[in-house]
């Protein structure tokens, strides 16, 4: 497995106050549907089904990583290209929809600030979510003017991937699909 280090210069915090042991806790154990990965570094959402994400970790072409955070193992989770995420798709967020997202902020302002963004997106159909079809054949309903009921009961996990997505635009190339996690700085 490789180890990435990610110093995230916060000011105050010079030792755990919280549990360093990793816990299941990532893709895998998550209700959602799909999943939108928001990127500050190329200013994309990358989009896709939560079963394909972790079909392509589940196939082991991909390579496990940890992540330190002041030299503390933080998170577990695999570096996947976007392409090699069946269906994934990315969307470039435009000006107007776009937030600023700082490195140095909470995890949770990172969190908000993301999930904002996908609301944006999806206000203007940017992102597709899954839809159940159901053609109407009773008479009675059509002639009150139903011939097509549309479903879209879908759970999104929405995450704050930093460096995230393609490297043309400015990404690692990949995105973290994390499997485990502690919060030793218990940061929220």
């Amino acid at each position: 497995m490789q180890e990435v280090i990610l110093m995230d210069g916060i000011a105050g915090v010079t030792r755990p106050a919280g549990n360093t042991a990793l816990v299941q806790y990532g893709i895998q154990t998550e209700d959602s549907d799909m999943r939108v990965h928001i990127s500050a570094v190329s200013r994309r959402a990358y989009v896709y089904l939560t079963k394909s994400g972790l079909d392509a970790i589940q196939s082991g072409n991909f390579r496990k990583v940890a992540v330190y955070t002041k030299y503390i193992k933080t998170a577990e989770g695999y570096l996947v290209p976007p392409d090699k995420i069946p269906g994934c798709y990315s969307v470039n967020i435009p000006d107007e929809d776009w937030i600023e997202i700082n490195n140095l902020e909470s995890t949770s302002e990172k969190g908000r600030k993301a999930v904002e963004i996908t609301k944006r997106l999806l206000k203007r159909k940017l992102i597709s979510v899954p839809v159940s079809i159901a053609e109407i054949t009773d008479e009675v309903m059509q002639v009150k003017g139903t011939d097509i009921y549309v479903s879209a009961r879908v759970k999104i996990q929405v995450k704050c991937d930093f460096s995230a997505g393609h490297k043309e635009y400015g990404g690692t190339g990949n995105l973290f699909l994390q499997i485990s996690e502690c919060n030793p700085f218990k940061r929220y």
